[in-house]
């Protein structure tokens, strides 16, 4: 039968759907067969299907994903920077991002930036 993700369900074509195995789990419940999703809001079925995305990904495509997320991680922490400190410039905006993940020593060495002298 062919399986169809519906909400946290999964829907057999046939008509009902799992509500015991293949459901999403409740945050530390396992199903029946003792597997445990990443996140508890996935079901079984769709996690094995992301899973197997993941497995036949071409190392690019796994590069450029990786990529992708983490720009979009810039992009929001840089969001936040600017709802902290709305009248800062871009490249005081630029310092603060890099200072969250430079040490101190490295970002005076290399920027002339100091995150202390820059404090929220």
């Amino acid at each position: 039968m062919k399986d169809v993700i519906a909400g946290n369900r999964v829907a057999h074509a046939g008509g009902g759907d799992d509500s015991t195995g293949d459901r999403a789990q409740s945050e530390g419940e396992t199903s029946r067969r003792g597997y445990k999703t990443q996140s508890p809001d996935t079901s079984e079925e769709a996690e094995r299907l992301l899973f197997e995305r993941y497995r036949t990904m071409e190392p690019w495509e796994k590069a450029q994903l990786a990529a992708e997320l983490s720009r979009a991680v810039d992009q929001l922490a840089l969001a936040g920077l600017r709802l902290r400190h709305p009248d800062a410039d871009e490249r005081e905006l630029r310092m603060r991002l890099a200072a969250t993940r430079i040490d101190r020593e490295t970002m005076i060495q290399a920027f002339g930036w100091d995150p202390d002298q820059h404090a929220p």
